[in-house]
């Protein structure tokens, strides 16, 4: 039996680990569905799965060489219940949720993953054996655990807020493609206007960022402006899943005058000013969080 309860305790580790690594390796993925399908926040999201990935990561290590005083064990107690909770959220109250947890595994081989996970903290719970271990490696496995999940820094998009237009054709240019657009003149209203090009990575980062905005509400006179045929474009918006975008295709000239050749290129249109973001940082926390409370 104690050959059983080993194994177990063993297995429920490195299924830990492996989930913690999912969530790192697909840290993209597993943010996009935070702020879907659990609401978290714009700057929230990024920190809420790092933490997650440490919470399985140290649970898997201590889990794996046995250390099962209270703190050790209050954190695999923990780990377990949020991939319990994320697996119950899909078989009950939420099945279009996509998964945190075990984020890209089919969903039958997610639940006997969880029930082993379970089992082995049930079966440490049992045990309450602790191997003998110095005061310093808690904290050593704490920091390490840390380290390996926080190796890049927090918000390093969020330190980069938006800068304002100094150029007077560039709002000219916008109006006029709202005007086109929308039909009307845009006084004092806000407007998201995004510059894309169907081959473009960063482009088609923004443009999942964008598709959850639109789901959540969280987009309003916001326009997608391409330079390309529209099969392109059809196809880019499916496969990056932001069906619900407006968008609109213009000539070269103009695409390229606001643009600078840099992709993507967004622009926020306020009633004080309009601001300005390229490359993989457009769109991030401060952007967000300015264009939310324009709309409150």
């Amino acid at each position: 039996m104690t050959i059983f309860k080993t194994a177990v305790r063993l297995l429920s580790g490195v299924i830990f680990l492996f989930s913690g690594a999912l969530m790192l390796l697909g840290r993209d993925e597993v943010y996009y569905r935070g702020l879907e399908y659990y609401g978290f926040g714009w700057s929230s999201a990024d920190i809420i799965v790092r933490i997650l990935a440490f919470l399985f990561v140290f649970s898997g290590v201590t889990e794996l060489i046995g250390m099962n005083k209270f703190r050790s064990y209050t954190f695999r107690v923990i780990a377990g219940g949020v991939a319990v909770i994320d697996v119950l959220s899909k078989l009950t109250w939420a099945p279009e949720h996509e998964l945190i947890v075990f984020a890209g595994i089919p969903f039958a081989p997610v639940i006997v993953l969880t029930l082993l996970l379970v089992a082995g903290i049930v079966v440490a719970g049992i045990e309450r054996q602790e191997r003998g271990f110095k005061k310093f490696v808690f904290p050593l496995v704490l920091i390490a655990s840390l380290g390996i999940t926080f190796i890049r820094p927090i918000y390093i998009d969020d330190w980069q807020k938006p800068k304002t237009i100094e150029v007077p054709q560039v709002q000219e240019r916008l109006d006029s493609l709202y005007e086109a657009h929308f039909d009307t003149k845009r006084e004092d209203d806000i407007f998201l206007a995004a510059f894309f090009t169907t081959g473009c990575k960063y482009c088609k980062e923004i443009g999942k960022k964008m598709g959850i905005a639109a789901r959540r509400g969280d987009l309003k006179n916001t326009v997608v402006f391409f330079k390309t045929e529209e099969e392109k474009v059809q196809t880019f918006l499916k496969e990056n899943h932001c069906t619900e975008l407006d968008y609109q295709i213009i000539d070269e000239q103009t695409f390229m005058f606001l643009t600078q050749g840099r992709f993507p290129t967004l622009f926020y249109s306020n009633d004080k000013d309009t601001y300005f973001m390229r490359g993989s940082k457009a769109m991030n926390g401060p952007m967000m969080r300015q264009m939310k409370a324009d709309q409150n």
